[in-house]
């Protein structure tokens, strides 16, 4: 199951690339029919419900932004690249981790205020 941070546009981009080397995929199979988890939607809660600012950067403690990926490829950076991805990996995992520990015991607490739960 995809796990991931805007797996929309990673899905887009699969799609538009498989396309590109004519592998033909059904784009709502990607999107509709298979389960994945994004927490993007959980970064714009962060973010008081703003999409402008809401990113990894921001609020998983990412050293750069994905638009030096390029700047490093012209160069031919490629350890620049890869230090990136396990920078990426590493401080998307440990926000996911910590999502999935503190986030029941938000709900509950919203749970017993609402009294859905005693």
């Amino acid at each position: 199951m995809p796990i991931g941070y805007n797996l929309a546009f990673d899905f887009t981009n699969l799609v538009y690339r498989w396309r590109k080397i004519d592998i033909r995929v059904n784009a709502e199979s990607l999107f509709a029919q298979h389960a994945y988890i994004d927490i993007q939607p959980i970064v714009i809660m962060f973010n008081k419900g703003s999409f402008s600012g809401a990113t990894l950067d921001k609020f998983a403690g990412k050293r750069y932004p994905g638009s030096k990926i390029k700047e490093w490829y012209e160069k031919e950076d490629y350890l620049a690249i890869q230090e990136y991805i396990r920078d990426e990996v590493d401080k998307f995992l440990r926000l996911y981790q910590f999502l999935v520990q503190r986030l029941p015991d938000v709900w509950l607490e919203f749970a017993k205020e609402c009294k859905i739960v005693v």
